[in-house]
């Protein structure tokens, strides 16, 4: 059996329908995703514990959407219940698909560069995409070698795991997750653990991908410069257990300038407004 991160670091297959309300219709207008009063919790040894509570929220098609919040509020464990890879205990979750057989066409991008380090960099895209029923096998080397040459890594195309840098595995995670082409892109902090160089190079690369393929995106993360960077809506949660505390349309023109764009006096304001929000909930949590 392979690892959970393993498993899903690409298409969500053989989905649970009981972890969501699968429609093919339109939700309201091009809605993707919509969450209405949704809630979790966990039951841990007679103690409950709720992760998040009362989240209404929509995503429209082809949205860029940011989730922060402090840590522990929950934001994971949302992205979690959007992919079906957690069951909801209150609350409706409608995702939007175009699918023949109503699965969800979803595909997730973990913290960790979930890579099978036996294989190369060509073949952990291929096996993905050869795994896949919507895929012919005949196309699958020019679909692998494009998105290689997307992300910059088709020189490495027949290095293995272990002898790349974190940078570049996390190139490898984002092209695969683009690669199987899916409606829906979930990203769990996929550059928390990479210094900031790094992060900036995959921020316009994410941004380059995005622009290109128009997918709905929705990224958590605890990073608010990063959030205001890449999003076009951010979504601010509180401490837990974790609730929309706020959400803020992001208003800067798209493509947008990585390094130009921090000049900017709307940019630094959503900065600003923000960290106020996020100082709130931490002195609410000093408090308790």
């Amino acid at each position: 059996m392979y690892s959970d991160a393993a498993c899903f670091f690409t298409r969500i297959e053989n989905y649970n329908p009981d972890h969501v309300a699968c429609l093919r219709m339109a939700i309201s207008e091009n809605f993707q995703i919509s969450c209405s009063r949704l809630s979790k919790r966990f039951v841990n040894r007679g103690e409950t514990l709720t992760a998040f509570e009362d989240i209404s929220f929509q995503v429209r098609s082809g949205e860029f959407v940011c989730v922060l919040g402090p840590s522990g509020c929950g934001k994971t464990t949302l992205l979690r219940t959007i992919a079906g890879l957690e069951t909801h205990t209150d609350g409706e979750l409608v995702v939007k698909t175009s699918r023949a057989d109503g699965n969800p066409d979803i595909g997730m991008v973990f913290q960790e560069q979930a890579l099978f380090p036996w294989m190369t960099v060509y073949d952990n895209l291929a096996f993905v995409l050869g795994n896949n029923p919507d895929f012919l096998q005949a196309e699958i080397p020019s679909i692998v070698n494009e998105f290689l040459v997307k992300v910059g890594l088709e020189k490495f195309a027949r290095y293995y795991p272990h002898q790349l840098s974190g940078g570049m595995k996390q190139r490898v995670s984002i092209a695969r997750g683009f690669a199987t082409r899916p409606e829906i892109l979930l990203m769990d902090e996929p550059f928390v653990f990479l210094d900031f160089q790094t992060r900036l190079r995959l921020h316009e690369l994410l941004l380059s991908l995005w622009q290109s393929f128009q997918k709905t995106v929705v990224f958590v993360t605890h990073d608010i410069e990063e959030a205001v960077l890449l999003a076009g809506r951010v979504i601010v949660m509180t401490a837990r257990p974790g609730k929309i505390k706020k959400t803020i349309d992001i208003n800067l023109d798209r493509p947008r300038d990585i390094f130009a764009i921090r000049h900017k006096k709307l940019f630094l304001g959503y900065i600003q407004t923000i960290t106020e929000l996020l100082k709130e909930e931490m002195q609410s949590l000093e408090i308790e």
